[in-house]
């Protein structure tokens, strides 16, 4: 393989390095011009390209439209990569990560976030939560779960429980049990405008 190599030297443009490789159809060129540095190894469908100045350093490779590009200063970080319509960027600065993209998937042995200020998730579509074992969740202040349509809770077994009051409140409040339903308090009291007790054997006292 033979290898055409040229300096190029301007007291304008700086210095020139060259390098063609006929056989494999890449050429290879730096120019360092006073205040940029560029490296880049063209081939046949395929470009890489690193520009050097004192304030940033820019790492892109491109075939065709779709590119590749790292852009570093001492205040930021880029990175972001672009094939057809999607593009996904990655913005990093002193205070802040930014992540856009149009789908994301984290897979680790665990996972540990923690926030000292506030944490906020949102889905525009369907948020979902699930685990194969035991789930957890906590507040050490109010807790509100809230649906504005309608709220299920299913398991084998409910318990609620309360230090104070509990409270269920409802345009209709219905409770059912297929076998036995048992109302007990210290004082019980039923009260309504219209009160139906009803059963093939009631028992009062």
């Amino acid at each position: 393989m033979a290898l055409v190599c040229k300096v190029e030297l301007s007291q304008t443009d700086g210095i020139t390095l060259t390098v063609l490789n006929k056989d494999g159809k890449i050429t290879q060129t730096a120019t360092f011009d006073g205040t940029t540095i560029t490296h880049t190894c063209l081939g046949e469908e395929n470009v890489s390209t690193v520009t050097q100045t004192t304030a940033s350093i820019i790492v892109q490779c491109k075939k065709n439209e779709d590119t590749s590009t790292i852009t570093q200063t001492v205040d930021s970080m880029i990175m972001e990569c672009k094939k057809g319509g999607d593009t996904s960027t990655v913005t990093q600065t002193p205070t802040d990560i930014t992540l856009d993209c149009k789908n994301f998937t984290l897979n680790a042995e665990s996972i540990t976030c923690t926030s000292t200020k506030n944490t906020a998730h949102t889905a525009e579509g369907t948020f979902s939560i699930d685990s194969t074992k035991k789930a957890t969740f906590n507040s050490s202040a109010d807790m509100d779960v809230v649906a504005t349509t309608k709220l299920n809770l299913k398991g084998a077994d409910i318990a609620g429980a309360a230090t104070n009051g509990v409270e269920l409140k409802g345009l209709t409040v219905k409770a059912k049990a297929s076998t036995t339903m048992d109302v007990e308090g210290l004082t019980t009291t039923v009260k309504g405008s219209m009160t139906n007790i009803k059963g093939s054997l009631v028992k009062l006292g």
